[in-house]
């Protein structure tokens, strides 16, 4: 009974050694300067789990000088302060530069028709063709800003311009205004999103003599609502389904009132862009006077 016990004992501390043997192995993975009989007392280090290495009991969190290293905290800009830490704390001696140091970008604004005075927006909806104006102001210490568009638009790219103004283009697709301070290099973006509605009006007869009518067809698409106008006549307004009011294969008509002189009339539809017009001209036939 007693022999056995021994070779109990043997195997016991044969599988304790073992275990110590794992732990000093992980141990001096994480920290390789750190005393193998130290591993007994190991704890999570300060920062947790998310720390990710097992350190002696004994670690001190002050700064030794075979644990000092060199630590940076940066801000949102790139700004950064230089300081130490130590394996065992895990914690930079310095913050990082306040964000109220960092160059601020310009202030920039579209808006839409080349009268408009930009006052807030950044994104605007424009009919394709149409003008959009953009403002910036870029604060000191920069002494000139530059624009660019994309895709380019020769109204609007320019190098070397004064730290605020205003610069009109006209557009044909979705683009997008960048105006940079040059010295800091911060920069900051507008968009305009190009539409293309569709709004089309014709006249049966386009001609005719005084007294006499014509019939007035109309269609429109990517568009809220339409209302046609003309001497004697008026249509809508009519609100769109899906966008679409009536279609070029099946059009909307009206009959005009009797014609005794040149007469127009004009479509004019509402669009998330703004409005979008079409005219027709009816004339009279030329009476023909004998002499």
């Amino acid at each position: 009974m007693k022999q056995i016990l021994n070779a109990d004992r043997v195997r016991i501390a044969g599988t304790s050694l073992a275990v110590l043997a794992l732990l000093a192995g992980a141990h001096f993975f994480a920290d390789a300067r750190s005393s193998s009989v130290e591993v007994g007392f190991a704890s999570l280090s300060p920062n947790g789990t998310a720390g990710g290495s097992i350190i002696p009991a004994s670690c001190s969190s002050s700064f030794d000088s075979g644990d000092v290293q060199s630590c940076t905290r940066t801000n949102s800009c790139g700004q950064s302060n230089t300081g130490v830490t130590t394996d065992c704390s895990g914690t930079c001696s310095v913050s990082a530069p306040a964000e109220s140091g960092c160059p601020q970008p310009p202030t920039v604004y579209i808006c839409t028709g080349a009268n408009c005075t930009p006052t807030s927006n950044s994104t605007v909806t424009v009919i394709a063709g149409s003008a959009v104006t953009v403002k910036w102001v870029c604060p000191s210490p920069n002494t000139s800003v530059s624009g660019t568009s994309n895709p380019v638009n020769s109204g609007f790219s320019f190098s070397g311009g004064a730290l605020q103004g205003t610069k009109t283009a006209t557009i044909n697709q979705s683009s997008t205004f960048t105006v940079a301070c040059d010295q800091t290099g911060t920069q900051a973006s507008v968009t305009a999103t190009a539409i293309n509605p569709t709004a089309s009006v014709t006249a049966t007869p386009s001609r005719v003599h005084s007294g006499q009518t014509s019939t007035i067809s109309w269609y429109a698409s990517g568009v809220t609502s339409c209302t046609l106008n003309g001497p004697g006549t008026v249509d809508g307004p009519v609100t769109a389904t899906g966008g679409n009011i009536a279609s070029q294969s099946s059009p909307r008509q009206k009959g005009t009132a009797a014609i005794t002189g040149q007469s127009t009339y004009t479509l004019t539809c509402q669009t998330s862009g703004g409005p979008k017009t079409a005219s027709v001209v009816v004339n009279l036939v030329p009476v023909e006077i004998e002499l």
